[in-house]
């Protein structure tokens, strides 16, 4: 073999060798890329997982302790509420102060209407109704007026008269007497008698769906306008009443 075959030879031998080393460190700093990669990716998710869990723990916080929200199924609160409104209720108010008139509530029914009948119909759920009387007060219905202690009130906000009287009421203490804004659909005070305090849930505070209806939810006030305010909206007051059913 001459000289020249063996320097190429040597060539040949070096450039494998440094082919193999090359490929080795490539090998390795790849390997080093992936671990750094996928260590990168283990703390993310566990930074983000640490997050996740601390927001649905105060998710289930605040829902449970501070406010939540509720979906409106029924006409027994229009006009106030219509079918498919979403209703924010603050649930921590009441553990400072006692409800109010005109404190739109959602509660539990009574003990004695929680299971459901074949003839009530009435299902075992949350229902939403308006405090129209307080411990102490006498409440009846006379000639489809709501007379509270011997004054009549002046419901603007009600769908129509209530067709039927109801016979004077003594609301014992720590209970309240609802009804419905709907005073013809729905199913209230006027049929199972008062409310126990202790089953309200909290109040409506805030319609924040449909957009075009949103605002606060306060104490009605005085209006002979055909349109009523009603925090940041207006609401087209409405006397007719084509319902079959009561509704919660």
């Amino acid at each position: 073999m001459s000289s020249l075959q063996m320097e190429f030879c040597n060539w040949g031998s070096m450039a494998n060798a440094s082919s193999i080393i090359l490929s080795s460190e490539a090998i390795h700093g790849a390997a080093v890329a992936s671990v750094k990669i996928a260590s990168y990716i283990f703390a993310w998710i566990k930074l983000k997982s640490a997050a996740f869990v601390t927001l649905a723990l105060y998710a289930i916080f605040l829902r449970i302790f501070i406010a939540e929200l509720r979906y409106i199924s029924s006409l027994s609160m229009y006009p106030t509420f219509e079918d498919g409104d979403r209703i924010l209720v603050d649930k921590i108010s009441y553990c400072f102060v006692r409800p109010e008139v005109n404190d739109i509530v959602f509660f539990r029914p009574p003990a004695s209407i929680l299971q459901p009948s074949s003839e009530s119909g009435i299902p075992n759920n949350i229902f939403v109704k308006r405090i129209v009387a307080k411990a102490g007060d006498v409440v009846q219905v006379l000639n489809g007026k709501l007379v509270v202690n011997g004054n009549p009130r002046n419901e603007f906000f009600t769908a129509e008269p209530r067709q039927c009287d109801v016979k004077p009421v003594l609301v014992p203490e720590d209970h309240v007497f609802v009804m419905g804004d709907n005073r013809n659909q729905s199913y209230d005070s006027c049929h199972w008698g008062p409310l126990p305090v202790k089953n309200i849930l909290g109040r409506s505070v805030l319609r924040y769906w449909p957009l075009r209806r949103i605002g606060t939810l306060g104490a009605p006030e005085s209006s002979c306008n055909p349109f009523e305010r009603r925090g940041s909206h207006f609401l087209q007051k409405s006397r007719s009443c084509c319902w079959r059913t009561m509704s919660p």
